[in-house]
């Protein structure tokens, strides 16, 4: 499996090499402070995505030679007060890419950042998911201990 790769993409999606880069020209947007003393604006942007052809075959040991963000879990919860407004919850994860564009197992130096929670535009790590959980779980139970619900 190493080293090869066929000559055209199974779905018609990339050239066989598994590798899909976009570009994206920016040239017309303004510049924008992005916090820090940083600004971003104009020029080009170019990012690399595994294709699907590759995306969901077993995952092998190896180097990792680049990395893709890959949605591994979604899910939204409907509030009562707010209907219209649900609160989105995504995780999402690092995908360790051989250089033969082939996805690799999360392990050693190929874990390059954290497994993150993204919930409505705010990225939690793992653990300050879970205290923000127990924080919610503690206020739901001191609401219900107000209103004399017994759970």
């Amino acid at each position: 499996m190493s080293g090869s790769s066929p000559s055209s993409c199974p779905l018609g999606l990339c050239d066989g090499s598994g590798k899909i880069v976009d570009r994206v020209d920016h040239s017309d947007e303004p510049w924008r402070d992005i916090g820090h003393g940083l600004q971003i604006g104009g020029g080009m942007s170019i990012t690399s995505r595994l294709c699907d052809c590759r995306k969901n075959l077993e995952r092998r040991h190896g180097e990792a030679r680049w990395w893709t963000s890959e949605t591994v879990w979604t899910e939204e919860v409907a509030l009562s007060l707010k209907p219209d407004t649900p609160v989105t919850m995504t995780v999402t994860c690092e995908v360790p890419i051989s250089e033969d564009n082939y996805p690799l197992i999360r392990e050693g130096y190929n874990v390059y950042y954290p497994a993150m929670i993204e919930v409505n535009g705010t990225t939690l790590l793992v653990d300050d998911a879970r205290a923000l959980a127990a924080a919610l779980t503690a206020c739901a139970d001191k609401c219900d201990e107000l209103d004399g619900v017994i759970a």
